[in-house]
């Protein structure tokens, strides 16, 4: 029988609802990277509507996902983000999270080509 922890097809999602509706959701599982060991998760997307971005709903929402995966026995958690996305990078790293320079990828989705880079943090010590 597989370990949960190591599924990365298991997905463990948090919404953020406010007056009755969904505005948010993190999305996290095991890490999907075959060079992170057993104790690494993983948050795999996060998405808020436009209209309550900058409300502290997102940093509220990784903190979430981040105390979720040490919750669950990881050690450290990661998450990929597009290296043209600055607002996204510096709110990683305002969170804790440091960009992997070595791990910096490409990959087409269509016809563009795409760059992405992984961000980390310790869970723990």
């Amino acid at each position: 029988m597989s370990n949960p922890l190591q599924d990365a097809t298991k997905l463990t999602t948090t919404v953020a609802i406010e007056h009755d509706r969904v505005v948010g959701w993190v999305a996290t599982s095991a890490s999907r990277d075959k060079d992170n060991g057993a104790g690494w998760g993983e948050i795999q997307a996060i998405y808020l509507e436009p209209s309550v971005r900058r409300q502290g709903i997102g940093s509220r929402l990784t903190r979430e996902a981040l105390t979720a995966l040490a919750t669950a026995g990881y050690t450290h958690a990661s998450l990929w983000v597009l290296s043209e996305n600055t607002a996204a990078r510096l709110f990683y790293e305002r969170m804790g999270l440091a960009a992997e320079q070595a791990s910096q990828k490409t990959f087409k989705l269509g016809e563009a080509e795409l760059s992405e880079i992984r961000y980390a943090i310790a869970l723990t010590g």
